[in-house]
């Protein structure tokens, strides 16, 4: 059966001497894997440039459910390229995203809003420069649309993040940290942070104005807070270059 879906590439492996492997995120199917034929060697230049990590791309594919690889039969962009599309920092952002999409989602699973979501960031990329905030909301707003998002219920007595339990308490007793010898804790002034970014994001207010030092301290701390949650959230890496790039 033919279906037509809008995709964003995540992964390619060479596969035969002509053709590759894609892995993409498709809005109506979720993560699929395609081989596309005669993506390498001269002829397949066209192809091989579609097939780059985060393209945005319209496909029509092959979708036989009990196939864990089927084929791609066309592909185009979605949206025409623009000037803002070469840039460090524009591809250190790519590559963050990615990795984030690609340790997180598991085949076979649609998730429309969170598509929609990512497809639109990419496009925002493309027509104005991100502010730094960029992926603090990125990892918040990924974390809503998988189900994970921390719940925000700070107050003055509840005030530090419990990332295992998704929320904030209570500063841990000796007897509640000898209870659940594996908790792990934002500290004080990011649970805070964290705080104001989560209530930003639901009020469409401002964000909150952080140092640098105190925005990458926050990155790493959800990234920790993810692998708490996603076993197949290990080794992330695109951070470090992130934080060199992005001030």
């Amino acid at each position: 059966m033919l279906l037509s879906t809008q995709a964003i590439v995540l992964h390619t492996t060479p596969f035969s001497e002509t053709s590759v492997i894609a892995q993409v995120f498709t809005r109506q199917l979720g993560l699929k894997t395609y081989i596309s034929k005669g993506a390498r060697g001269g002829r397949g230049k066209g192809r091989t440039a579609l097939l780059q990590p985060m393209r945005q791309l319209d496909m029509v594919v092959y979708d036989t459910p009990k196939k864990d690889i089927n084929h791609i039969k066309e592909m185009q962009m979605s949206h025409p390229a623009n000037g803002n599309t070469i840039s460090t920092l524009r591809t250190s952002l790519l590559f963050f995203m990615n990795e984030v999409l690609y340790k997180t989602l598991r085949a076979d699973e649609p998730n429309q809003p969170l598509f929609d979501y990512v497809d639109k960031a990419i496009s925002d990329l493309d027509n104005g420069r991100p502010d730094a905030d960029f992926p603090i909301q990125y990892l918040l707003m990924v974390a809503r649309y998988l189900g994970i998002e921390p719940y925000d219920n700070y107050s003055m007595h509840e005030r530090v993040f419990n990332m295992n339990e998704g929320r904030f308490q209570s500063s841990p007793s000796m007897v509640y940290l000898s209870e659940h010898p594996q908790a792990r804790f934002f500290n004080v002034e990011q649970s805070q942070h964290l705080h104001q970014y989560l209530s930003a994001l639901h009020s469409n207010e401002p964000m909150p104005t952080l140092s640098l030092q105190q925005r990458r301290g926050l990155i790493d701390y959800l990234l920790d807070y993810y692998q708490a949650h996603l076993p197949s959230f290990k080794n992330f890496q695109s951070h470090h270059v992130l934080h060199e790039v992005l001030r």
